[in-house]
């Protein structure tokens, strides 16, 4: 037991510590120190030191100074804000960079030290957004699915975390790199689909060995389509852009005659599927171009002459 009425001299870094009356006896004491800064921040990030000393027990004798604790605990003092260093996204989406309805989106975080299980709001909600601890508490990816609730734009993030001892880092809203994922949940819609032949007499008319060309513009990108011309496979060429594109199709005696129908299947770029076009928009003339493959017939020919004698003699 120390000396009845007497106390160890405690410091915690190198400042004096008071002791817990209320839990204090002969033989356990409970002496406190509150961090501070800038008064610790010399030992940021390092153990903190402690000395008992000027301790006798009853008798008079005097006890050794302690610098280390008897069970080898130890208390590192952390007075720096953590820092994300690795913010970036991407969806499972065939382009990553884009999302539909269903599409899951990844958020992979990584910071510079340990975090706790940060709190991540994805498409304007915490809700529905699941964090996972990877190979550290360094690493972490928050996930979430494309719901039909959720807009059309650029897939919005705020990520806010502490570090393992409570200090609070700046809520983080942007990426350190890479490409923003695009939610697109909208169809897309055709906005031109004009035909034309190269018959020379007009490209409205069409006979065998005439080239179809559909002209094909979208509302948005989209991936090659798949064209029909007088029920058969088109050749499609990209435009200026993948809003822009061309159908052609060459016809044959195998094709009927009449008006040359089409379709036009297709899809933007995020993969949500259009309605299938068959019908004119936008055509320059609004005429459709029809087909004759039939070589006319002359129903009548007869030969005659003036001869006043007879006509089936000439002079």
């Amino acid at each position: 037991d120390i000396k009845t009425n007497t106390l160890p001299t405690v410091t915690i870094n190198g400042n004096n510590a008071t002791v817990d009356d209320a839990t204090k006896s002969s033989t356990y004491f409970d002496f406190k120190y509150s961090m501070s800064s800038p008064t610790d921040d010399a030992i940021d990030g390092a153990s903190i030191p402690i000395n008992i000393s000027g301790y006798t027990d009853a008798t008079g004798n005097t006890g050794a100074t302690v610098t280390a604790t008897t069970d080898g605990s130890a208390v590192t003092y952390d007075n720096t804000l953590p820092t994300l260093g690795t913010v970036t996204i991407a969806s499972n989406n065939t382009y990553d960079h884009l999302a539909k309805e269903n599409d899951v989106i990844t958020l992979t975080i990584v910071s510079a030290e340990d975090i706790n299980q940060p709190t991540v709001s994805m498409l304007g909600a915490t809700t529905n957004v699941t964090a996972t601890e990877g190979a550290t508490a360094s690493n972490w990816t928050a996930t979430k699915a494309v719901s039909g609730g959720i807009t059309d734009g650029t897939a919005a993030f705020n990520v806010a975390f502490t570090d393992i001892a409570g200090n609070s880092g700046a809520a983080v809203t942007s990426l350190t790199g890479g490409d923003a994922v695009t939610v697109d949940k909208s169809a897309p819609t055709i906005t031109t689909a004009s035909m034309a032949s190269n018959n020379g007499s007009g490209d409205e008319l069409a006979v065998p060995g005439n080239i179809i060309t559909l002209t094909i513009v979208s509302n948005e990108n989209i991936v090659e389509p798949t064209v029909t011309i007088a029920t058969q496979t088109a050749t499609v060429a990209i435009g200026a852009d993948a809003q822009n594109w061309t159908a052609t199709y060459t016809m044959t005696e195998n094709e009927s005659n009449g008006t040359i129908p089409f379709s036009i299947t297709f899809a933007d770029s995020a993969g949500n599927d259009g309605t299938e076009q068959t019908a004119l928009v936008n055509d320059a003339d609004g005429d459709q171009v029809t087909y004759d493959k039939s070589q006319p017939v002359l129903s009548q020919v007869s030969l005659t002459t003036d001869n006043s004698f007879n006509d089936l003699y000439a002079k």
